[in-house]
């Protein structure tokens, strides 16, 4: 605020209201409002201050006011005869006073830190925290006393005397950004730490130290100016070690690497910690290939207990080329074990050592490093056995050993290592002895911590979730400042889905260390869990935002994205980016390969199917090789299996999924719709049903096995599996009553041909979504099916403006065309059917459609063009289409073609009692050639089921052989009662019933039991109209009563009916047969 004002502090009230009147002259509030407003704020704090410092004040009140003034100059801040006047003031040693005195300094020292060493020993000494340190604690954090203590026996790494700039300056925030840039240029962000540059370059402020930084930026980006800037510096910090680091560094740069060598050792002479120069001389032993040397330093600085992540990643690719130089070596084989242990290949390092005999001058080194070994590779009992001989030959250590010291050393950590193999071993009682006596023995807070820290991790493990909080409490108790402890205990309230406490912890962590990953990892997989968007979006900001650059965040990150994704572009750059973090995120590479194979599974929904659904199978196999214990792995990879038709193997899977995780009942209903596609209907059903009992409410099990029981229905015909459907969808009904599910019970209606019923369900899907899609084309079908046109017309037109994608109208497209069959329209059908290739070129069942039409409209060489096109687009369908095209060709008058046609499906599908069938009813039928008919339906015999035997009876009959037809007749009955078990359940198994009654009332039409053929005739006038048919009407029924008219000499009428029923297709042999019969007769 006094910069703003341009003043030195001060109570006068004038002089404030001078220096704002001043300032108010040159800033224009409507041109500068922001300046106004800063203005007007530094003036009404000022004010404050003012009055603040004229009150009458007590004399600890006034004693913090002149500390207040002293810190607010910068230069009265550094100097050691201010701050000595202010610690001799008898309010210090009073016993009335100098308990608050302590409290009073102590927090103002909280926010306000940028003070030098003599200032921090003196407050330690004076206020006798190291004699008070448990009372102390009490009221002021164990941790804050602790960084007191640290900052007043560690010297400044800022000479504080080197400062210069204003008195007024704003020194705590140039001292801010100066930290910052030295963090950012030691991990080398270079691109974070440019605008940091741009703030201490631009700053009236300035620091030698803060120079270097800059200068060491210059370096990074190539950037000139480095010499000019290294010239000033060796004028301002001549031999100071941190300069002489600089010049090592520039001596790398030229390759002179012996001569920097001497340098950086020079450095650690004069400060033995310099962290710099340790990483620089480790790095110049590596080049010179000095790998041993280069490790001796790692190892040092590690024994000190200094966390150096640069010093360890080193190591692990020093102890890389030891492995190599010495893997043949038999004198460093134990050295290789520890190599092998210390880049965490834990089972290599087992394995060299099981090859060692524990004796001579490596016994000692074998028992430390095996003990340590089994417990990363789960051989407790073993291990324990291990490190008791550890335990005991330290015990036996006289003091005249080589490397006494070392190992001596280990005796706490060998009680500790010692208590988790027991705790693994569940030996709660010893394994708490040997902790206790661990924490005897090793007494300084970093190996407390660290023993705590690894009792956290191996809780969370072993999901003792409560013991792992009751451990970071007990951490926490000690120093609130320990980070791990917060991360540990926040990922364990996460699996006991305690969601304040997971943001609790969040908050705390992120307060020590705002650039972590890992509790915002912890909060986003909570968010997710909840399906909280939004929140998550949040929460990646706010990490960003911190500079998080945590490989397992950028993963949840990519995993929003994911679900946000709505295209396949979004969904490859999304799959190709969790790729790359493999490498990165080894624990997590069953994680991230699941979410790969969720992604190609998505994407296999699209054009390149075949080859997304390959890539979704893989990446399934890959996570669940990562991890086999993890249900939804095995469950995606059962889905693929599925999706591929390995119906066994998916099965198997689902049963594994249900092990480890029984309560995931949707695996029930999944495998039993791989059962259901294996032809196991009982077993499908039972798991389905226990998918079902498992949960009730399921938001879609009743409908899975509505399903089911309705496809056995179409296929059996056993009304009890119709009545298990419509329970299931009544109950899926009271479970959501949605617009979709009451269409689905519409369907099951309709597979009965409860046409009234379905009518009604489609009316409640209508009235409930009147803008869907689906609501609105499922009326137009119901319509159809009644015989509706008209109104069938109307709808379908409705539900054209409301498809979207190409398939959707592929599909619309495709049941509208029917409905103008049936009406006779078929220009407007074939206009249909047109739109449907043009959407999909490939479509042969529109193109056979299509070729169906042109028959009906008596243009065989047009219906003969697209039989031959649907016959070159898919070989599967080849069979009946060869017979249907022969029709066309027969029509049309090029009988030597037909014959081609059909000698080509004789030889094609010799052993296919379906085609056999289809040319019998071509010669029956069309030619009426009686003898080549017979020849085929006696061939389909024994390769069929009824139907070539209820056709032999009207062949027979029209031979003129009526025993024989009779003969036939019988045994068609009794293959009708081989094959189904009674003529009724003959009838109920079968599909489109009309047609079925029809075959059957004709095989006795034609072997002569007239009132049989009669009673199943005025059956099938009762039977629903088949759903799939094109015609206006059955003709089947009004050929039925145009035979039962004639069976009553009504010839007229007959002949009236067979009249309009070849109006509507001329194509009917059997028709045109029987109508010249009559025509004779007559």
């Amino acid at each position: 605020m006094w910069n703003i004002l341009g003043i030195t502090p001060t109570s006068d009230e004038d002089v404030i209201k001078t220096a704002y009147r001043g300032k108010l002259v040159s800033v224009n509030p409507e041109e500068d409002p922001e300046g106004f407003k800063k203005l007007r704020q530094a003036y009404e704090e000022a004010v404050s201050w003012a009055k603040k410092a004229k009150k009458k004040k007590n004399p600890l009140e006034q004693w913090m006011y002149e500390i207040e003034q002293i810190y607010e100059n910068f230069y009265r801040r550094i100097d050691a005869d201010e701050w000595e006047e202010i610690f001799e003031n008898e309010i210090c040693t009073d016993l009335d006073t100098a308990e608050e005195a302590r409290l009073e300094i102590t927090r103002f020292l909280m926010g306000h830190y940028f003070l030098p060493q003599f200032v921090w020993k003196r407050v330690w000494d004076v206020f006798e925290f190291e004699e008070e340190r448990e009372m102390i604690a009490e009221k002021i954090s164990n941790d804050f006393i602790t960084y007191i203590q640290y900052r007043g026996e560690n010297e400044d790494y800022y000479d504080y005397q080197l400062y210069e700039g204003p008195v007024d300056g704003d020194y705590d925030a140039y001292m801010k950004n100066i930290n910052m840039l030295k963090t950012l240029m030691d991990d080398e962000k270079y691109e974070e730490a440019k605008p940091l540059v741009e703030k201490v370059e631009a700053s009236e402020i300035t620091h030698p130290y803060a120079k270097m930084e800059v200068l060491k930026y210059y370096l990074a980006k190539e950037d000139p100016r480095w010499e000019k800037l290294l010239l000033e510096l060796r004028e301002e910090l001549y031999e100071d070690p941190f300069l002489t680091e600089l010049e090592g560094e520039l001596l790398c740069r030229q390759g002179k690497y012996e001569e920097a060598k001497e340098v950086f050792e020079q450095v650690l002479s004069q400060v033995k910690d310099h962290q710099g120069a340790t990483r620089k001389l480790v790095e110049i032993h590596q080049k010179l290939g000095e790998y041993e040397q280069a490790k001796k330093i790692c190892l040092d600085v590690l024994e000190d207990k200094i966390p150096d992540e640069r010093i360890c990643l080193a190591m692990v690719e020093i102890n890389k080329e030891l492995i190599r130089q010495w893997k043949d070596r038999e004198d460093k084989q134990m050295d290789v074990a520890w190599c092998y242990y210390q880049n965490q290949k834990f089972d290599q390092s087992l394995k060299v050592l099981r090859k060692l005999k524990p004796e001579g001058e490596i016994e000692f080194d074998y028992y430390n490093l095996i003990a340590r070994v089994l417990l990363e590779t789960g051989d407790y009992e073993e291990g324990f056995k291990m490190t008791q001989i550890w335990i005991s030959n330290i015990e036996k250590l006289t003091g005249n050993e080589k490397d006494y010291e070392r190992k001596s050393k280990r005796y706490g950590y060998a009680h500790f290592i010692a208590s988790m193999h027991c705790l693994e071993l569940d030996m709660e009682e010893r394994s708490q002895e040997y902790f206790m006596r661990a924490l005897e023995l090793d007494t300084e807070q970093i190996d407390v911590m660290m023993y705590r820290e690894r009792r956290m991790e191996s809780f969370l493990k072993r999901k003792e979730y409560e013991r792992c909080i009751k451990e970071a409490n007990i951490v926490l108790e000690i120093s609130e400042f320990f980070y791990p402890a917060y991360v540990y205990r926040q990922e364990a309230n996460y699996h006991l889905f305690r969601a304040q406490q997971v943001m609790d912890d969040f908050y705390r962590a992120i307060e020590l260390a705002p650039d972590q990953g890992k509790p915002y990892v912890m909060v986003i997989r909570m968010l997710l869990n909840f399906n909280m968007l939004s929140e998550v979006k949040n929460m990646i900001q706010m990490a960003e935002k911190n500079r998080v650059q945590d490989p397992e965040f950028f993963f949840y990150r990519l995993e929003y994205d994911r679900l946000q994704a709505t295209s396949e572009e979004e969904l490859l750059s999304i799959a190709k980016k969790m790729q790359k973090l493999v490498p990165k995120l080894a624990n997590k590479e069953g994680a991230i390969c699941y979410r790969i194979g969720i992604i190609y599974d998505r994407l296999s929904e699209t054009e390149n199917e075949e080859d997304y659904a390959n890539e979704a199978l893989r990446y399934a196999k890959k996570a669940v090789k990562a991890d086999k214990e993890v249900p939804q792995y095995q469950w995606l990879l059962a889905d693929m299996y599925q999706k591929f038709g390995e119906y066994e193997k998916a099965v198997l899977r689902y049963q594994t999924v249900l092990v480890l995780d029984a309560s995931l009942s949707d695996a029930w209903i999944d495998m039993g719709s791989a059962y259901e596609a294996m032809g196991e209907d009982d077993k499908a059903i039972d798991a389905m049903e226990k998918g079902a009992r498992a949960h009730e409410r399921h938001e879609y099990v009743h409908n899975s096995l509505m399903n089911l029981y309705m496809r056995r229905f179409a296929r059996d015909r056993e009304r009890q599996d119709f009545d298990q459907a419509l329970v299931h969808a009544n109950a899926q009904l009271e479970v959501v009553a949605n617009a979709y599910f009451y269409r689905e019970r519409a369907y099951l209606y309709i597979e009965d041909m409860q046409l009234s019923k379905a009518f009604m369900d489609i009316r409640k899907s209508y009235e409930l979504e009147p803008e869907d899609l689906y609501a609105i084309s499922s009326m137009g079908y119901i319509y159809r099916l009644m015989g509706d046109y008209k109104k069938a017309i109307e709808y379908y037109c409705k539900a054209e403006k409301k498809a979207v994608t190409q398939q959707q109208k592929f599909s619309l497209y495709r049941w509208w065309a029917p409905i103008y069959e049936r009406d006779g329209q078929f220009d407007k059908a074939l206009e249909c059917y047109a739109r449907c290739l043009k959407i999909d070129g490939q479509a042969v069942e529109v193109v056979e459609e299509i070729a169906w039409i042109h028959m009906r409209m008596n243009d065989y060489e047009n219906a003969a063009k697209y039989y031959e096109k649907a016959m070159t687009m898919e070989e599967g369908v080849k069979d009946h289409l060869l017979t249907e095209a022969a029709k066309a060709y027969y029509y049309n008058g090029n009988r030597l073609k037909a014959r081609k046609l059909l000698k080509q499906a004789e030889l094609m599908f010799s052993y296919s009692g379906d085609v056999y069938c289809q040319i019998g009813e071509f010669y029956l039928e069309e030619k009426g050639d009686f003898k080549k008919a017979y020849k085929f339906y006696y061939e389909a015999c024994g390769l069929c089921k009824e139907e070539p035997y209820v056709r032999l009876v009207e062949v027979f009959s029209k031979m003129g052989k009526e025993q024989d037809a009779k003969k036939m007749c019988r045994l068609a009955e009794k293959k009708i009662a081989e094959y189904y078990g009674s003529m009724e359940d003959f009838f109920r198994k079968k599909e489109y019933q009309k047609y079925v009654y029809y075959n059957i009332a004709m095989m006795y039409y034609y072997s002569g039991e007239i009132d049989t053929a009669r009673q199943y005739l005025l059956q099938l006038q009762e039977r629903p109209m088949c759903y799939f048919c094109s015609y206006g009407f059955c003709y089947e029924e009004k050929f039925a009563e145009a035979v039962l008219l004639a069976m009553e000499h009504k010839d007229q009428e007959a002949l009236k009916l067979c009249r309009r029923i070849l109006a509507q297709d001329r194509n009917l042999g059997e028709v045109w047969q029987f109508k010249n019969k009559l025509e004779e007769r007559n």
